[in-house]
């Protein structure tokens, strides 16, 4: 019978050699972003996702439409949905980016990169549409730093 008490001593050196030495050491890219609601013709969200590193390299647009006026706050996968790899959940405040991948064609190891929006009008944030819409925008590069992995 297995339990976690004889798995985990087989895990732990593939855990291990999978984990890096902390978390924050990597980083996701996240450009043109651009989040747009408006008050009857629903919202999208649209970015590019990049993650640097030559090993588990990605450049791919993420995109969500809803008919509702703000995206909803469950993941949602990259590629109009289909990339199960890379996925993101956008709110008010924050943006989070989780990404996977196969480590030793054994475990899939996740990761999550939170971080906070700070939309200020006039800055980042633009009124249009007469008022009934707004537009979120993020220009140039936006560095997302893994806060949590997992196998």
């Amino acid at each position: 019978m297995l339990t976690i008490f004889t798995v985990l001593p087989l895990l732990l050196p593939a855990l291990t050699l999978a984990l890096p030495a902390t978390p924050n050491t990597i980083t996701y890219i996240v450009s043109n972003f651009l989040y747009t609601e408006h008050d009857t013709q629903g919202s999208n969200a649209t970015f590019t996702l990049i993650d640097p590193r030559p090993e588990h390299a990605l450049n791919i647009t993420c995109t969500s439409a809803s008919t509702q006026s703000h995206v909803p706050t469950t993941f949602v996968g990259c590629e109009d949905g289909e990339n199960k790899d890379a996925l993101f959940s956008l709110t008010m405040s924050s943006l989070t980016i989780q990404r996977g991948w196969t480590v030793d064609e054994q475990y899939y190891m996740w990761t999550r990169a939170p971080v906070d929006t700070y939309w200020t009008p006039g800055v980042n944030v633009t009124d249009t549409d007469n008022g009934h819409g707004k537009e979120f925008r993020h220009d140039g590069d936006w560095e997302f730093l893994v806060t949590s992995a997992w196998v």
